[in-house]
């Protein structure tokens, strides 16, 4: 068995989001309005330890409405690479970055599914626009990121 294949698999999730702009940090989505949002990720990597792959996620949220608010996330995510494949030269096999960009329409306070997600690094997901009061920490994305790796194994 000369090639395997394998997997890496990571939950991820924001943190506090940051005020990017507008007048307030509260996204006021009611009956009506439309909410922009984005999510992407890209400079799919590995670490130079060669224990993780390392993709980048940025999240924004921006109210489309009088004062703008405009809400920013990014961080780093962390695949742990399985130890097997840590002895080989792995491949990161067929994983497109996600990026989508979209309008929500109306208010929403709850988490809603990511789509279009097949084939791309985020295996599944959800995302939230708003909350009570200010969206800071109500604002936020919860992932489920996957990377198909292989490695010549010539034992």
């Amino acid at each position: 068995m000369p090639w395997v294949n394998t997997t890496t698999k990571q939950d991820y999730a924001s943190g506090h989001l940051r005020l990017a702009g507008g007048g307030d940090a509260d996204i006021f989505s009611k009956p009506g309005r439309q909410t922009r949002v984005e999510l992407n990720t890209s400079n799919l990597r590995v670490d130079d330890a060669g224990g993780n792959i390392l993709v980048d996620v940025f999240y924004s949220v921006r109210e489309m409405r009088t004062n703008n608010t405009f809400l920013t996330w990014s961080g780093t995510a962390q695949l742990p690479i399985p130890a097997d494949a840590r002895k080989h030269a792995a491949v990161i096999q067929d994983t497109r970055n996600y990026t989508q960009s979209w309008i929500v329409l109306g208010e929403h306070h709850d988490w809603m599914p990511l789509d279009n997600v097949e084939g791309t690094i985020v295996e599944r997901g959800q995302y939230r626009i708003d909350g009570p009061g200010d969206d800071l920490d109500n604002a936020g994305i919860q992932l489920t990121l996957r990377a198909g790796l292989r490695y010549f194994d010539g034992q």
